[in-house]
């Protein structure tokens, strides 16, 4: 089946799926290239590799965020995708290339794999705006051993 007609039909099933989404879909990290997926998968030990994970293209993407209006509604993007195609799936856009996991058992898993010092995402923008406001990075855009610091350190009383 050619990319277009793949990227219609899920559009298709897009149309019908919003009402059945749900309202606040579970957490979503960022996963390790391989990770396990049960026996579902294809390869020995029950492991897949990032380019067999199911996921929608790039024309896809861009007509959920853009002609049906996810732009602004990202976590009912994320829950429509989960239905679509289970609790891991891949996401391509532009440079980036995510390994997107929503279930609980799954991001447990992940975070038990990801060592003291996880690897993320560069986010210029949040360390950007966060500077012109004299605020601290915090977990989401802190890294190596601030990271840890902040995420060994007792809630705030």
């Amino acid at each position: 089946m050619g990319s277009l007609a793949r990227s219609l039909r899920l559009s298709v099933r897009c149309a019908r799926s919003p009402a059945g989404t749900p309202a606040g879909p579970e957490p979503l990290h960022r996963a390790s290239k391989h990770l396990s997926a049960g026996a579902s998968s294809g390869t020995a030990g029950g492991l897949k590799s990032i380019d067999e994970l199911p996921g929608p293209s790039l024309p896809t993407t861009l007509y959920w965020l853009f002609l049906r209006g996810y732009a602004d509604k990202s976590h009912l993007l994320q829950g429509l995708q989960r239905s679509l195609y289970g609790p891991i799936w891949r996401s391509r856009f532009g440079p980036f290339d995510i390994v997107n996991v929503a279930s609980p058992e799954l991001i447990a898993q992940v975070i038990r794999q990801e060592g003291r010092y996880p690897t993320r995402a560069e986010l210029p923008h949040w360390k950007e705006y966060r500077e012109l406001r004299g605020q601290a990075y915090g977990l989401h855009v802190d890294t190596g051993p601030e990271w840890y610091q902040i995420r060994g350190a007792p809630p705030p009383p």
